[in-house]
């Protein structure tokens, strides 16, 4: 038999059309017999549930009755709480209910679905005609609907009617996430937005495997047109408070804002590139840095493609500068290139590399003027103590030795532009060291060193060096610097290590038993526990620290570890940040 409004064959003892729903015309077979019946009995509403072939009755009197018709089914479903029903969900999203019995609700589902599985198969086979791969029963955020999933898009049309598409070619990722209790299809586009689906758990995975099927194709012909431009990443990204697109090339990044200006950053010039959470940062050979926010579906690609890209710029900073001179600051050489690069910021930062033979001048520089923040609270700390030995009666010393705040060379530099001077600093003391503290015969003995060598490997270089200290009853006579080749032979025997090697080193400032202390304290206390040193920028906190450290060093301590905190200065980590200091 076939309906006479659209045409198609209609099943045998069936009331309705199962593709256009429309009502068969002319009398009920006879057989139009129920094939299950079930009293229910409810607190708000009891009666008879009868299953037909073509649709389920729920009939509460003999005039009263609920009709569920299969034609325009898209799934059946049971419900035990908060009531027992079963649901018929049809194609324009709308779920209707009817009531059953925890008793009785399993069997009269199974013969429903039986009776109405052909219903929804036909209708599977209709919505394939027209292009429609899947349709079920979805969500988007709290509004209900049916989601069609096509070979080039998908397309979510809630109760209300208003569709939405999301087409594929915008689609550069597909996955599934979860909530509580719910799971969605998650569609990430080249915009920034992000599209969710509710889906069932049984066919997501069918799901997810086909769309991810049919996006493929967009996302290769977008990546081989970035391409055909030399662009192998691109990507929303935001820089400081700007948001705009971030490219990657083979030799640079460039970053777009919205407002079309462009910021590149050559990879010649990184020195490595490191992910925390979702911030790519590239440290540059100026010692500044650069924070990308990278995608996450794609930032360890991204990571291990730069990290392949600047291998063979950081190997020719750093391959063959086997000669160092200096602590703080340092000179390497790279003897077969005859270059030399300086390195800044304890290696955050790099100079471009100059020729050996463009040093005309090495002049050994020492600096006695101390930080003047430092210098206050240090004598108005002398004053007090001074103040309180007089009341107790006991004596101070006066001090009278000079302290050193830098220890460096001064090299003087031919250019294209003419002669520049470059101070390396091989040590800085912004609370000051004596001349003869052992560790300050460190500093001295890498300056011996350099001129040493460019005495031996650079002839044409003018050496500028002090004359050695004359040590007589604690006191110290310097004598004013002269000129290399003015000096007698015998006067480059005596070094600094030589001189200061059998001193002890001073503590000047009175701090060295609060470090034992607090050293002490460290071993013994409970952990975790925070100390920190607060001061204002250059006034020595980093000096104390490392005094600290040295202090629990000496104490055999081995758990030890220095870490960059800028590195995880990053915001909106969150609980994640412990996480990310332990890894």
């Amino acid at each position: 038999m076939r309906c006479v409004s659209c045409g198609h064959e209609i099943v045998e003892g069936a009331a309705f059309c199962a593709y256009c729903g429309a009502k068969v015309v002319g009398e009920r077979p006879e057989n139009d017999k129920p094939i299950y019946e079930t009293d229910v009995k409810w607190m708000l509403k009891s009666g008879k549930l009868s299953v037909y072939r073509d649709r389920t009755e729920f009939s509460t009197s003999r005039v009263q009755k609920s009709v569920f018709n299969y034609s325009a089914l898209v799934a059946v479903k049971k419900r035990l709480v908060p009531n027992p029903a079963i649901l018929f969900i049809t194609e324009n999203g709308q779920t209707e209910a009817c009531p059953a019995t925890v008793k009785n609700i399993h069997e009269a589902f199974l013969y429903i679905e039986q009776a109405s599985r052909p219903y929804i198969e036909e209708r599977k086979e209709q919505l394939l005609s027209q292009g429609i791969r899947y349709s079920f029963v979805s969500s988007s955020g709290l509004t209900g609907g049916i989601l069609n999933i096509m070979d080039d898009k998908a397309e979510f049309t809630p109760k209300s009617g208003q569709s939405e598409t999301v087409d594929f070619q915008d689609v550069k990722s597909v996955s599934i996430s979860k909530g509580l209790g719910t799971e969605s299809l998650e569609f990430s586009l080249y915009d920034g937005r992000v599209k969710a689906y509710g889906v069932d758990r049984q066919s997501r995975d069918e799901i997810l495997s086909f769309v991810k099927k049919s996006i493929e194709p967009f996302i290769t012909r977008r990546k081989k047109a970035l391409l055909d431009r030399g662009i192998y990443f691109s990507f929303l990204s935001g820089w400081s408070q700007a948001g705009g697109t971030l490219d990657i090339y083979e030799d640079r990044a460039e970053f777009t804002d919205g407002e079309g200006r462009t910021e590149a950053v050559s990879f010649q010039d990184v020195r490595q590139v490191s992910l925390l959470s979702e911030t790519m940062e590239l440290a540059l050979t100026d010692g500044t840095f650069r924070s990308f926010s990278v995608d996450r579906d794609e930032q360890d690609q991204v990571q291990a493609f730069i990290e392949n890209a600047i291998r063979p710029y950081v190997m020719k900073r750093t391959l063959g500068f086997d000669t160092s001179f200096g602590v703080d600051e340092r000179i390497e050489i790279n003897e077969q290139r005859g270059v030399f690069h300086i390195i800044r910021q304890g290696g955050n930062a790099i100079s471009e590399e100059i020729s050996i033979e463009d040093i005309t001048r090495c002049r050994q520089v020492e600096s006695t003027e101390l930080n003047r923040v430092i210098s206050g609270v240090l004598s108005g700390g002398k004053t007090i103590l001074s103040s309180a030995a007089g009341v107790v009666g006991m004596q101070t010393v006066p001090d009278t030795e000079e302290k050193i705040s830098l220890a460096g060379v001064e090299l003087t530099i031919r250019t294209e532009e003419g002669e520049q001077e470059e101070t390396i600093r091989f040590g800085s003391f912004p609370l000051g060291i004596s001349r003869t503290a052992p560790k300050y015969s460190r500093y001295r003995e890498e300056l011996s060193r350099l001129m040493d060598y460019l005495g031996s490997n650079c002839p044409e270089c003018e050496l500028i060096v002090p004359v050695p200290l004359a040590i007589e009853t604690g006191t110290e006579e310097i004598v004013p610097e002269i000129r290399e080749e003015e000096k007698e032979p015998e006067a480059l025997l005596l070094t600094a290590t030589e001189i200061a090697v059998s001193q002890k080193e001073e503590d000047v400032f009175g701090i060295k038993k609060y470090m034992e202390r607090a050293s002490r304290y460290i071993e013994k206390c409970q952990t975790p526990m925070t100390i920190a040193v607060q001061e204002s920028w250059g006034s020595g906190g980093k000096s104390i620290l490392e005094t600290l450290f040295d202090q629990l060093e000496e104490g055999g301590r081995d758990t030890l570890i220095r870490f960059r905190t800028r590195q995880f200065s990053k915001p909106d980590l969150g609980e994640r940040l412990p996480m990310v200091v332990g890894a």
